[in-house]
């Protein structure tokens, strides 16, 4: 099963991985061998970003582009990009564009953070909804300090954060929470 456009808001990274997923499947579907793929976004500036992001994102992890060579096209689009943000409510408070964001999945796909070929996007769909434990593992254990009792944990399996939950289900700004 294909992600779904409408299922890739929630984590930036998961965001990008699934639409390069979705991009990637549609290109190999022979029913679009012959046909050309337009992808069109809102002109709202962060909507702009977050766009030249994704497709950046398909040209580090398909094309094997470096992150300035997935950029250079885009960059030369104006008006220039606003600082990226991610799906968040809220002012913006950090300043990261929308090439930083590329090196950063860069670096993620170097370093073997992220690997397409084992991800799996539905099983990380699935647990990180709040109903089925809002769990998340971005960062590989091998990354901590050995000095640190909680990485030691970590690093033997035997610690585990949730960012709740709570017997009692709220509706807050249209997401399902399970929060104390």
């Amino acid at each position: 099963m294909s992600p779904s456009l409408k299922t890739l808001d929630h984590c930036p990274w998961v965001k990008y991985i699934g639409f390069a997923f979705f991009l990637r499947k549609t290109m190999d579907d022979p029913n679009f061998a012959k046909r050309k793929i337009v992808y069109v976004c809102d002109p709202h500036p962060h909507k702009r970003a977050n766009a030249a992001v994704n497709i950046g994102a398909f040209a580090v992890f398909y094309l094997e582009k470096s992150p300035d060579e997935a950029f250079e096209p885009l960059g030369r689009l104006r008006p220039a990009y606003h600082p990226f943000r991610d799906a968040g409510y809220g002012p913006n408070v950090y300043q990261i564009t929308v090439l930083d964001v590329l090196r950063g999945l860069f670096r993620g796909k170097r370093e073997g953070w992220i690997d397409l070929e084992t991800f799996d996007l539905q099983e990380y769909e699935h647990f990180e909804k709040v109903e089925n434990g809002d769990l998340n593992w971005h960062v590989p254990v091998s990354i901590f300090s050995t000095n640190c009792s909680l990485c030691n944990l970590l690093a033997q399996g035997k610690f585990l954060a949730f960012s709740g939950p709570s017997g009692r289900k709220q509706i807050i700004q249209g997401y399902q929470t399970l929060t104390p």
